[in-house]
């Protein structure tokens, strides 16, 4: 009967860490990939499983700027974002092209690839 009990509660807690690795995360704070074309490193954000901001440079510019996005969950391993990038002071660019859409990929709870577009 201990015996068993060890095994089910082993392979319990196997489960359990296995799911946790392939879950986004409810909570990420720390550096994300870098977007080439929107949004220049180092790429630092806050990710709650619902929102996002994150804050970097502008790649042509060197003006520093902050995305803020609303995100949902499209698979065990992606979520999209919808939301805008602005300067760091909350204003918009000149060449403002409307709202601006993320995916982020995710491994073992951390950002590994991000791609954006407008």
């Amino acid at each position: 009967m201990l015996r068993a009990a060890a095994v089910t509660a082993g392979a319990f807690l196997t489960a359990t860490i296995a799911l946790a690795v392939g879950d986004i995360p409810t909570m990420y704070v720390g550096s994300f990939p870098s977007l080439p074309q929107q949004m220049s490193g180092p790429i630092t954000g806050t990710f709650n499983g619902t929102r996002l901001v994150i804050k970097g440079f502008g790649p042509r510019t060197g003006i520093a700027t902050t995305g803020r996005y609303a995100c949902r969950r499209t698979s065990p391993t992606q979520t999209n974002c919808d939301g805008a990038i602005t300067k760091a002071d909350g204003t918009p660019f000149d060449n403002n092209r409307g709202p601006h859409f993320l995916e982020i990929t995710w491994s073992a709870g951390r950002p590994v690839a991000m791609t954006g577009h407008h």
